[in-house]
């Protein structure tokens, strides 16, 4: 039996449609009439005594990108750790944690040398996540991290959705010189990795991503593709763009900044993607025509 934690979310939707028809339960912080069987967990990852009876694995989608500190604090790193901590005394053999890109900081190449430089309470709380759930890994119980790039789809494209809104009512859109390429992922796709992982009985650190690259050229295409409006892309000198991310730090890293995984360091590089990246820009273009 799997535990899906975090199942109403939009990743742990994902999961929850993949594992579909197997054995599995939602763990959820509130009751919820459309998941009458679901497993309660509290806000700070206690469960009562006996919950996790015939638990072979939990797969923790839950967290928190905003709040106050103690509220991230709380989402992202007591309440995986303290879930983790009984699921070990209860007998569970495996606990995949979902981490992120973000531990990387600025990295905008990654692979197995990279090193962490969090920045910012969301990468900070998961890269201390990572680290305490790591401490409980042993012969009986396997502790997976998975760090995921940017995630979207059709009916949550996020960032994505907002260039295809920007470009599609600019004549031309600035961007630095050398060509932005971002690994991303989408939410399917991620669900179908984990999945996977949740027959893992062997610890450590993995990372994924689509081993296609998000590019401005990617996107264009496809809009131009399905007859949409398409802009100019401008380059513009990297003292401009460097100028919006110390102004604007947040947006000028989505808009300016790269963020690849290298392939030798890329666990989808070893599947085939059920939706794949091109397929899913597709489907979202779709959506907003």
């Amino acid at each position: 039996m799997i535990l899906v934690n975090g199942a109403t979310g939009a990743l742990g939707q994902a999961v929850a449609e993949r594992l579909a028809g197997g054995s599995w339960v939602a763990g959820v912080r509130r009751h919820r009439a459309s998941l009458p069987d679901a497993l309660l967990i509290d806000e700070d990852g206690s469960v009562a005594p006996g919950s996790l009876d015939g638990i072979e694995t939990i797969i923790n989608c839950a967290g928190r990108i905003d709040g106050t500190a103690v509220e991230v604090e709380r989402a992202n790193v007591t309440h995986p750790v303290n879930l983790a901590r009984v699921a070990k005394s209860s007998g569970v053999r495996a606990f995949v944690q979902v981490s992120s890109f973000s531990v990387y900081g600025l990295a905008e190449r990654i692979d197995h040398t990279t090193g962490l430089r969090p920045a910012g309470l969301y990468a900070e709380t998961k890269a201390a996540a990572e680290r305490q759930l790591l401490a409980f890994a042993d012969e009986r119980f396997a502790v997976v991290i998975l760090r995921l790039p940017f995630m979207f789809d059709r009916h949550r494209p996020s960032l994505v959705g907002s260039l295809i809104r920007i470009f599609r009512h600019l004549p031309m859109v600035p961007a630095p010189a050398s060509p932005i390429r971002r690994s991303m992922i989408s939410y399917g796709d991620a669900a179908y990795l984990l999945a996977d992982l949740a027959r893992r009985r062997s610890s450590g650190i993995l990372a994924a991503a689509d081993p296609l690259p998000f590019t401005y050229a990617l996107l264009l295409k496809h809009m131009e593709h399905l007859d949409f409006h398409t802009p100019r892309i401008v380059p513009v000198p990297d003292r401009i763009t460097g100028l919006v991310t110390r102004v604007m730090p947040r947006l000028g890293r989505r808009l300016f900044h790269s963020s690849l995984l290298a392939p030798s360091a890329n666990l989808a590089a070893h599947h085939k993607l059920p939706i794949g990246l091109a397929a899913e820009l597709d489907a979202t273009l779709r959506g907003m025509a």
